[in-house]
């Protein structure tokens, strides 16, 4: 069973990983959450123009960051409840990696969108359950992990749209080098991620369940209000 804190409060799931995995593993992950959205902009009329990309479907893509974040993003509690938190973010993450890396080899414009669009339904996973299991492994509520993860997440953004060109322009490979080079990246990122994915299942394994997240009111939660409002902004930011 897992062990509790007083008050009935469920202990981190923490016995099983290093802090330095977790931290590894929280930073690269945020780091991975949005360049694949906003890399596209600065490069957008040379990527159309080199695939034969219609004004419709040049339409699409820029639409789809929020779709999928929307609509992938939905479903992401449930699977997580089906397969477990770190298992779940591991597979968001390879699905970043396989779109990203996919899209930036491809000379036709419907495999790009597909290719966006796993990526993105890669990153919507993430999104929803980073923050959730920060939580879930942080002794002190998630406050110095959930500081690393936002600043990820903006940084990551960032240097998404401001690498995206001379990344291409350096390298002679045009757009596809500034968007294919965030595969690597997120590449990178599975590592840790497929490790604490191995630990979760060998510690369900031992019969240790993780403990399910309690039933309240979101508003009476300072934490989830703060987180909210961070958010938000970040979303009015993109």
């Amino acid at each position: 069973m897992t062990a509790q804190l007083p008050g009935g409060r469920p202990r981190p799931a923490r016995s099983h990983v290093g802090a330095g995995l977790i931290l590894a593993a929280v930073v690269l992950v945020s780091v991975n959450l949005r360049p694949g959205a906003s890399s596209v902009g600065p490069v957008l009329a040379e990527l159309t123009d080199d695939l034969g990309m219609s004004q419709a479907a040049a339409g699409v893509l820029t639409a789809l960051p929020g779709l999928c974040f929307g609509a992938v993003g939905a479903l992401a509690v449930t699977l997580a409840r089906r397969f477990g938190l770190s298992a779940v973010v591991a597979g968001g993450v390879a699905a970043v990696a396989v779109g990203l890396g996919a899209r930036a080899f491809t000379g036709s414009a419907w495999v790009f969108l597909l290719a966006s669009t796993v990526a993105l339904g890669g990153m919507a996973v993430g999104n929803v359950l980073v923050p959730a299991w920060i939580k879930r492994h942080s002794g002190d509520g998630g406050v110095r992990l959930m500081t690393f993860y936002s600043t990820g997440l903006t940084l990551g953004g960032a240097l998404g749209a401001a690498l995206a060109a001379p990344v291409g322009g350096t390298t002679g490979a045009g757009w596809r080098a500034g968007l294919g080079v965030w595969g690597v990246l997120a590449v990178a990122a599975l590592v840790p991620w497929a490790l604490l994915a191995a630990g979760e299942r060998h510690t369900l394994r031992l019969g240790r369940t993780a403990p399910r997240p309690s039933v309240g009111r979101i508003s009476s939660s300072p934490t989830a209000v703060a987180l909210t409002a961070l958010f938000g902004i970040q979303s009015m930011n993109a």
